[in-house]
């Protein structure tokens, strides 16, 4: 659906005549003949008009006007999140859930605990880590002691190099089994640094935090559910963060560009538009839709949009040259041509077919028929279209 407009920019001046076709009267003319006497004729696609019914019937003359049309489609949407503010929650390991905190609806802030989970496959990978730890500081205590003893060349210098190995050894395996594992299942450093103090952790419970800030949308668990690896836990969006994606179709890519301003509706919230610019365009055709997707940051109100909404975006663009225009009282129809009517002199008016473009704003393209200088009835035309079909429009003006 194509929807266009123009940009009320005269790229030439309109020559317009004043409004009425001030053309003075006179008591005689030509031969002697009066103005009662001087009827209205008709001569096929010409129509010849007295003076006073020119003035009497207010006529407006004047060039065409040449524009930037300014163009709009029309696309469907709806409201999305942006995806780099969904966070969906799952687990690495078996386990079982032993306490929730949230349910859906509920706002939770980053950091904010959502749920537990106990799992014997946590309590191995943190019983490896403590070993680890202890393994670490003793290599760690060990080397010191050596260094200071070489300083004092108490110890060879084979016993430092040994030392020195194994503390190296044991700063890398316990670094493995912080990073591989324990922040893989979501262990925050903190909770890395607190694990000997920590019961909880050496009964292998992990708790998940929040990574972000936003609404908890799903909670696919229950107190006591066995969790496996590819369960879908939970999911917290941040719906401030929230694009409208659009399908637009193949004829209206051409017309697409970033930045390009957009005007957004939702069929929840009638009466409410939203402004937009195009952020992100899909470069990859819908097979089943024909459409390409495009991403729209929505500019202010958007707290109102809720996720999965549907849309109607406008998309607006001008086309690269001006255009020959016309006010659409200008033109007239006889059912099989479109027509309008050359001032030829200050009583003569002729017929001439145009082709025209689109129709929008009381303006209409006109494609061929027409000279930038043509004068032309840009108003009350079809009294001369009238007159020109019945040829007694003059007889009328001439009492």
């Amino acid at each position: 659906m194509r929807v266009k407009s123009f940009v009320v920019l005269i790229l030439a001046a309109t020559a317009v005549a004043a409004v009425g076709l001030l053309i003075p009267g006179c008591e005689k003319t030509g031969a002697g003949k009066t103005d009662m006497e001087l009827k209205d004729k008709k001569h096929g696609d010409q129509v010849v008009l007295s003076p006073e019914v020119v003035k009497n019937i207010g006529l407006t003359i004047g060039q065409p006007m040449h524009v930037i049309l300014k163009q709009k489609f029309i696309a469907q949407g709806k409201v999305v999140v942006n995806p780099d503010y969904v966070a969906h929650l799952n687990s690495l390991v078996t386990g079982r859930v032993r306490k929730i905190y949230v349910q859906i609806g509920d706002y939770v802030k980053q950091g904010d605990p959502l749920f537990e989970l106990e799992s014997l496959e946590i309590a191995n990978i943190t019983a490896d880590y403590i070993r680890a730890k202890a393994e670490y500081n003793a290599q760690k205590a060990n080397y010191e002691r050596i260094k200071a003893l070489r300083a004092e060349d108490i110890k060879a210098e084979k016993d430092l190099i040994t030392a020195k190995a194994k503390y190296e050894r044991a700063a890398a395996e316990l670094k493995a089994a912080a990073d591989r594992k324990l922040h893989s299942l979501g262990f925050s450093d903190e909770d890395v640094e607190t694990m000997f103090s920590t019961k909880e952790h050496r009964r292998g419970i992990l708790l998940v935090k929040s990574p972000i800030s936003g609404y908890v949308t799903e909670r696919n668990i229950e107190l006591g559910q066995l969790i496996q690896p590819d369960t879908d836990i939970m999911k917290v969006i941040d719906n401030t963060r929230i694009w409208v994606e659009a399908g637009v179709y193949e004829k209206d890519y051409s017309h697409l560009k970033i930045g390009q301003p957009v005007t957004i509706t939702a069929t929840a919230l009638p009466g409410k538009n939203y402004k937009g610019k195009v952020i992100k365009v899909n470069k990859e055709l819908q097979p089943e839709s024909r459409t390409f997707k495009v991403f729209i940051k929505i500019e202010k109100g958007k707290a109102e949009l809720i996720p999965n909404m549907f849309t109607t975006v406008t998309f607006e663009y001008t086309t690269p040259d001006s255009v020959m225009v016309l006010p659409e009282e200008a033109v007239q129809f006889d059912g099989s041509e479109y027509f309008v009517f050359i001032h030829a002199d200050s009583t003569t008016f002729v017929r001439r077919d145009v082709t025209i473009g689109e129709k929008m704003d009381s303006l209409v393209v006109i494609k061929e028929g027409l000279g930038s200088t043509d004068q032309v009835v840009l108003r009350k035309a079809f009294l001369v279209k009238s007159e020109m079909e019945k040829g007694s429009f003059g007889e009328g003006g001439g009492d």
